[in-house]
């Protein structure tokens, strides 16, 4: 990219502040500056601008600044489309292609951060400073490799993130550990005055009875327990429908689980309509199962889904290249037309908090006669006994659907968050 022409620093931001992003404006800058709390306090936009007009406006122009998200496309929803609208694109261009852009005349690399070999993306960079975008959500090395490359002088880092487990890296590391040049800034729901009292109030319904509420309304680092999904725990009737006009259905993934020798294989059917996604079909098959028993049983599968709806893929357990191979063969000598591909398995609580905010916003539903599937969502709990979000898998909870499940919803993740 071409930098353009050197623009003039504004004196002050372009919107209005409300007096905790104002305080967060005014405060000095440390080598480290955290911002935590609830969601939609008003973190994101202040620090944005704070760091591109007081940071990177007025640096040398031979320094390098760095943007990262947990992913690309979450660097670009949360960062860098924002940005753009506050600054203007005459003052701020960007490629998500070639993953570079140009701030007020800076080079800017943007990166994701979503696994441990993210470090790697990062590795022989050297910035003067770099902006994070749910940084609790990276993985620790790369925050170690990261403040390791800021090494110029006067370099910093501003980071936003809502409360995790306490065992979190940020908590532990960052937050709680004394003798570090940083600042913490704690934003809360209310601090945001230009939030509706009738959004507050509804969003406060729709995480409550979650460790969702805790943290992302509270705003407070706790340890995930009790069941995990509360609203089909306590009231099914919200989320269980007995039937769905197929033609509201636009297309239907497969979701594929292979449960190993202790427990059974899965499979589930999980419709897309325009008021969200529909679990419509399930199959957990145990006792004998042989390779040849699976293959016969998942194409039977597909078939029943083909007849009555567009059925183009399949997310199948990526641990199990051989066991996918054979669905691979059984579909195409069935002459079933279908890509079959492996599940991105992201992490667990990803996809738990993907289902709770469909849940909270009625955009989630399950067909009644996916007994299996419902009595999963029930009885899931989160296991208390480790330092990190788990769901408990020691074969009391029928743990096969909810990851077929799950794997047919990953991968329009992304498209179903920022839709809702």
């Amino acid at each position: 990219m071409t930098a353009p022409a050197p623009v003039v620093e504004p004196a002050k931001p372009a919107f209005s502040l409300s007096p905790k992003q104002l305080a967060y404006w005014k405060a000095p800058d440390r080598r480290i500056n955290l911002l935590e709390g609830s969601i939609r306090s008003g973190k994101s936009k202040v620090s944005l601008l704070k760091w591109a007009i007081k940071t990177v406006a007025p640096a040398p122009r031979d320094c390098v600044f760095l943007i990262t998200g947990k992913t690309m496309t979450a660097n670009r929803r949360n960062c860098l489309t924002v940005l753009q609208k506050m600054v203007g694109k005459a003052n701020f261009k960007f490629s998500v292609t070639t993953k570079t852009g140009i701030l007020f005349g800076h080079e800017v690399e943007l990166e994701g951060a979503n696994d441990i070999q993210a470090e790697t993306k990062i590795q022989g960079g050297t910035y003067k400073n770099a902006y994070c975008d749910e940084i609790a959500l990276y993985p620790p090395s790369f925050i170690t490799m990261l403040l390791g490359r800021l090494s110029e002088v006067g370099a910093g880092l501003t980071g936003t993130c809502n409360p995790d487990h306490p065992k979190n890296y940020v908590k532990t590391d960052i937050i709680d550990k004394p003798g570090l040049d940083k600042a913490v800034h704690r934003f809360l729901l209310e601090d945001n005055i230009f939030l509706g009292r009738d959004y507050i109030e509804n969003i406060k319904k729709e995480y409550a009875g979650t460790v969702y509420y805790k943290r992302f309304i509270d705003g407070l680092w706790c340890q995930a327990e009790g069941v995990i999904y509360p609203v089909i725990a306590a009231t099914p009737e919200r989320v269980v429908v007995d039937k769905i006009d197929p033609a509201s259905i636009k297309y239907v993934n497969i979701g594929v689980d292979f449960g190993g020798n202790k427990s059974g294989d899965a499979f589930s059917a999980v419709g897309f309509t325009k008021q969200g996604p529909v679990i419509i079909d399930e199959e957990h098959v145990t006792g004998i199962k042989t390779p040849e028993v699976l293959n016969a049983r998942f194409c039977e599968f597909v078939k029943k889904q083909m007849a009555v709806y567009k059925v183009y893929e399949a997310y199948v357990d990526s641990a199990e290249q051989t066991l996918k191979a054979g669905l691979e063969d059984a579909a195409f000598k069935a002459k079933i037309v279908l890509n079959i591909r492996n599940a991105k398995k992201g992490p667990i609580t990803g996809r738990i908090h993907l289902i709770n905010l469909l849940i909270g916003r009625n955009r989630f539903r399950i067909l009644r006669h996916c007994v299996k599937t419902i009595e999963a969502f029930q009885q899931a709990v989160w296991d208390k006994r480790i330092d990190k979000d788990e769901r408990l898998d020691d074969g009391t909870v029928n743990i096969d659907v909810l990851d077929a499940a799950e794997y047919a919803l990953e991968p329009v993740a992304e498209q179903l968050i920022a839709e809702v």
